[in-house]
C-alpha cells in the first residue's frame, strides 16, 4: 500500500481510490512516463490500469492519479511472481547442498573405516608379536625351570 492515497470521481464507477502515478513508479521500480503509458496503451503486454489525466474533470490535481485497486492487484500478482522463482532458485540450491554434504559425509565414512582398518590390522600385528614374545618367554621360563629338557 502506498501512501499517495487520493479519491478520484470516475463518471463510471463514482469514488475510486487513486496513488498518484509517481509513487507507483517508485514502487515499482520504472519511471512516472512508463506507469502513464501503462494507463494510457495496451500493448506490449505491459499491464493495462486505470488513471487519470492532471487537470481532467476527475482529476483537478497537477499529477496524473492510476486506480489503486488496480495497482495493489497487479502488486501482488508481481510479489508472487517474484517469490515463486526465488522459492523454486532456493530449493534448487538446498538440494545441491544437500548432495554435496551427503559426498561429504561419505568421504569422510569412507576416510573413517580405512583408518579404522589400518588401526585394527596395527593391533593384529602387536597381538601376534606379543603372543610371540610371551612364547618365547615361556620356553625360556621353561628352560630355567626345567634344565633336564
Amino acid at each position: 500500500m502506498l501512501k499517495s492515497r487520493l479519491w478520484v470521481t470516475d463518471g463510471q464507477r463514482g469514488r475510486v481510490e487513486a496513488y498518484k502515478a509517481v509513487d507507483v513508479a517508485h514502487r515499482f521500480g520504472v519511471t512516472s512516463k512508463t506507469v502513464v503509458n501503462w494507463v494510457t496503451r495496451t500493448t506490449g503486454g505491459e499491464p493495462r490500469l486505470d488513471g487519470w489525466a492532471p487537470g481532467s474533470t476527475q482529476n483537478p490535481n497537477r499529477f496524473w492519479l492510476v486506480d489503486a485497486a488496480q495497482v495493489e492487484e497487479y502488486a501482488a500478482e508481481e510479489q508472487l511472481e517474484s517469490t515463486t522463482p526465488d522459492l523454486h532458485d532456493e530449493a534448487i540450491r538446498l538440494a545441491d547442498e544437500r548432495k554435496l554434504l551427503e559426498m561429504e559425509r561419505s568421504i569422510i565414512q569412507q576416510d573413517r573405516a580405512e583408518r579404522l582398518e589400518a588401526e585394527n590390522a596395527q593391533l593384529r600385528n602387536e597381538v601376534e608379536e606379543l603372543k610371540s614374545k610371551v612364547a618365547a618367554m615361556g620356553r625360556l621360563v621353561l628352560q630355567f625351570t626345567n634344565p633336564q629338557s
